[in-house]
């Protein structure tokens, strides 16, 4: 049985960039422009300047746009640095069927560094490159059929920075074999960080980031790595997934149909768990209010159930991971703020007070979907069900919802950007497939002073 790199490797360096089709097209734009609001909101969140300052001081000067900064550095620290800040606030592209992969951050965040470096990658170029780098991704994330706790975005996730790299730097298959055998000797990633809060989860985007970068680059001088990478006897699906997996979920379609157009973008600076709960509180408020409610019960699955956090969150980590909290917001303000996730110490009365109402129950009628039941005074009840979030494929946002968040995202920060080159951000993101070089919207990321 030939390894599944040897397909992804001819896939990689054999897609035809004429058979992008418009809606994919379409997707990755909006799909860019989302990523590079979240990369901007979270250029000021901790761990950010803390990484900026450490790899800064080991760094030369380079060609590659920090976004929402002043200085440039080369590719590899640039992407590292940007990877970062794209999935510091948890509001980038999720992939809502592959286990929560983020792969936008580090795929466009490394090559868009790289494209910089380059100079004159035109924007078709550069979608061809990206469609082909998330579609394995995604492809990758779908495959398993077990959960092992890894962290989709950097474990899966670099092998989509390596392919859409290595199309920038036109790798033959051959060198593309390798460069997904030396991705795998760097991927890493796990999700510990989530329940001790640490700053470690934004980290491992950028690390992934960086990481692709260095796969590709290594092999096109040369270096070989892995060629058995995913399914020899210590391959990534039998390592890393003991050989939990499905082969033909990576392989069906590969080369006629890309899978990035299953990327969702994110209405709320949170879990992607999180979202189906806020749509049915927001909705819920909406239609009833706030006011008199004595109970909020949030119907999940029992295993769900069994290992919640019910605790009011202390920090930002728990913050975006806390269904509970989620919802008393949504429900106590009408919204799902930046600043609320970001500090959620500072919640007003109104939300601990519904935090402190709120619980989980196991569904009893084998229900998938988000499920919130509000009491209020007098014994009524209303209970709503969410089975596909906003910003699902099926539910997408639309470019003014992304424009409100870029906006949202850049006030956040302190207006690195300002409105006004946020909309102009966005105009060049939407429109990429017209742009000589790629630079035309990069130049527009840069802040102008700190």
């Amino acid at each position: 049985m030939t390894d599944l790199n040897a397909s992804l490797a001819a896939h990689a360096a054999g897609f035809d960039a004429s058979k992008l089709v418009p809606d994919v097209a379409s997707h990755l734009c909006l799909d860019l422009a989302d990523t590079l609001a979240a990369a901007i909101g979270g250029s000021r969140a901790p761990g950010v300047p803390e990484t900026l300052a450490v790899i800064g001081r080991y760094s030369p000067a380079g060609t590659a746009t920090l976004f929402g900064r002043s200085g440039t550095l080369p590719s590899l620290q640039a992407a590292q640095v940007n990877g970062t800040a794209a999935h510091a606030l948890d509001f980038d592209d999720t992939l809502d069927e592959g286990g929560g992969m983020h792969a936008g951050a580090a795929v466009h965040s490394a090559a868009l560094a790289v494209a910089d470096e380059l100079g004159g990658v035109t924007g078709s170029e550069y979608l061809s490159a990206v469609a082909v780098g998330l579609d394995v991704a995604v492809r990758l994330a779908l495959a398993p059929t077990q959960d092992f706790g890894w962290h989709r975005t950097s474990a899966f996730g670099v092998f989509g920075v390596t392919v859409a790299v290595g199309r920038l730097l036109k790798l033959n298959e051959v060198q593309f074999a390798h460069a997904l055998g030396i991705a795998y000797s760097q991927a890493s990633g796990n999700r510990q960080c989530i329940p001790d809060g640490a700053l470690t989860k934004r980290l491992q985007s950028g690390f992934s980031a960086r990481d692709g970068i260095t796969a590709a680059l290594l092999a096109r001088e040369g270096l070989t790595g892995a060629t058995n990478a995913f399914e020899g006897r210590d391959g990534f699906f039998n390592l890393y997934q003991r050989g939990a997996y499905r082969r033909e979920t990576v392989l069906d379609g590969l080369g006629e149909q890309l899978l990035s157009t299953r990327i969702s973008t994110k209405p709320y600076p949170c879990g992607r768990g999180e979202h189906a709960f806020i749509d049915a509180a927001l909705a819920t408020r909406a239609e009833h209010g706030a006011d008199g409610i004595v109970a909020v019960r949030l119907r999940v699955a029992p295993e769900v159930a069994a290992r919640a956090t019910t605790s009011f969150p202390t920090h930002v980590v728990e913050a975006q991971f806390s269904k509970l909290f989620a919802v008393a917001l949504a429900l106590a303000t009408g919204g799902s703020s930046l600043r609320a996730f970001d500090q959620p110490q500072t919640a007003g009365p109104e939300v601990k007070e519904l935090f402190s109402k709120a619980r989980f129950v196991a569904h009893d009628d084998g229900r998938t979907g988000a499920v919130v039941e509000v009491e209020y005074a007098g014994g009524r009840i209303v209970r709503r069900e969410t089975t596909v979030a906003r910003g699902n494929p099926a539910n997408p946002l639309s470019s003014s919802d992304i424009e409100r968040k870029f906006l949202d995202c850049d006030d956040f920060a302190g207006h690195p950007l300002g409105p006004e080159r946020v909309r102009e951000v966005v105009r060049a993101a939407l429109g990429l497939g017209k742009l000589r070089s790629t630079r035309e919207l990069t130049s527009l990321l840069a802040a102008g002073g700190d």
